[in-house]
């Protein structure tokens, strides 16, 4: 047994979890008659004794879980979430999150910290990885982290981020405007509609693609003029410039007045 904090699923189909739970041996760590609100906890001893999800032992294995460095812990913490309760379940994916967050504030590599950013979204039950994703929107050096930051508040879903968002779309990169308009759309945030009005002569094509899905997605008819506009000046640039953007530019925007039809219609 490697010394340390360990936490692994038994052998066969069983949900047993053999845990380290004081640091003192090892143990195992299995629910009541299928009751995950109930466990019995068996040290090498062979003392067993009940201890409920709230017991500081196990929330202290789980917390040196989530610092651990040993080699496959995070592949068994993912386990583990899958088999304990909701309690358990949420103190594990923040303790996974934790070890990203400290991970992608330390690491000088932009690449790894962009794969970060996109894996935080998994932890959508943990705030800090929400706080975490907004911080490196905000100020993070590599566009392109910062754009995967905004797609990642995105696939959370928490109305939270929209300050954060809407202060995106100013960024100066075009990568990280167009997915916090994305993502403002993905939260049919209402609110941002008049800056993404704005946004639909952003210098940036691919941006303007963005916020025409965005402000689709969000369903609120007070973009329709804006889009028609739109719609009309680039049918004549679609007719007569060969330029695929502009052409997407306008079936985008095409699309997004027939879905705020569609929804008030």
């Amino acid at each position: 047994m490697a010394n340390g904090p360990v936490c692994m699923i038994g052998k066969g189909s069983s949900p047993d979890l053999v845990c380290l739970i004081d640091g003192d041996g090892d143990g195992r760590f299995e629910p009541e008659n299928n009751d995950a609100d109930s466990y019995y906890v068996t040290t090498a001893a062979g003392d067993g004794h009940q201890v409920t999800p709230s017991d500081e032992r196990v929330e202290a294995a789980l917390q040196r879980l989530g610092a651990t460095r040993l080699s496959g812990s995070m592949d068994h913490l993912g386990k583990l979430i899958d088999y304990a309760n909701t309690e358990i379940r949420d103190e594990a994916s923040c303790a996974n999150a934790r070890t990203l967050i400290d991970k992608i504030r330390t690491q000088s590599d932009p690449k790894v910290r962009q794969e970060i950013a996109f894996r935080l979204h998994d932890y959508k039950e943990c705030h800090e990885a929400m706080i975490e994703l907004m911080e490196t929107l905000e100020a993070d050096a590599d566009e392109n982290t910062r754009g995967k930051a905004a797609a990642s508040l995105g696939f959370i879903g928490n109305r939270l981020a929209i300050p954060a968002l809407l202060a995106a779309t100013g960024d100066k990169s075009p990568v990280v405007r167009e997915r916090a308009a994305s993502a403002l759309g993905a939260l049919k945030a209402a609110e941002a509609v008049p800056q993404l009005v704005k946004m639909l002569d952003d210098e940036s094509k691919g941006v303007q693609i963005g916020v025409a899905n965005a402000l689709g997605d969000i369903g609120d008819r007070s973009a329709l003029p804006a889009l028609q506009k739109k719609y009309d000046r680039t049918m004549t640039a679609a007719d007569s410039v060969q330029d695929r953007y502009i052409q997407e530019i306008h079936y985008r925007v095409g699309y997004a007045i027939e879905k705020l039809s569609r929804f008030h219609g």
